[in-house]
């Protein structure tokens, strides 16, 4: 008995470690999968359906980093109530709050969590893209 008292509570903690580390599960709306490249219609829903939520109640979770022509950018997992999708994000015109990231070319930041990311849509040349300005902090 003595010894069941001792190992109950390494075994609650073991449990409580292991299930906070998992990632957050969501069924993926819009585009199906990770792989599959988003419509320009399907990221215009998408942007609406994150402003409808309210962009700074959602999760932002680092998927991938990526660099296309010399740009760099990251892959983010974006979840909450009603969404949950990938975003491609330009960090081009990121500040120092991701230098880190950018300079590690995000190595070692797979699953962070973007803590009150700036992200600014634009669609004026007919194609949604997606900045990243700046975090409050990346949190693994």
């Amino acid at each position: 008995m003595n010894r069941l008292r001792f190992l109950l509570p390494g075994v609650i903690l073991f449990v409580v470690v292991l299930t906070s580390c998992q990632r957050r599960s969501c069924p993926l709306t819009n585009t199906g999968d990770n792989t599959e490249t988003a419509t320009n219609e399907q990221l215009g829903e998408l942007w609406k359906a994150m402003q409808q939520e309210g962009l700074q109640r959602l999760h932002y979770e680092v998927a991938a980093y990526q660099e296309e022509g010399g740009t760099p950018g990251m892959k983010v997992l974006v979840s909450g109530s009603g969404v949950c999708n990938y975003l491609d994000l330009d960090l081009s015109s990121s500040d120092l709050s991701l230098k880190d990231i950018r300079n590690a070319q995000g190595k070692g930041y797979h699953g962070a969590e973007l803590r009150h990311p700036v992200i600014v849509a634009d669609s004026s040349s007919g194609q949604w893209r997606f900045r990243l300005l700046s975090v409050v902090a990346v949190a693994d």
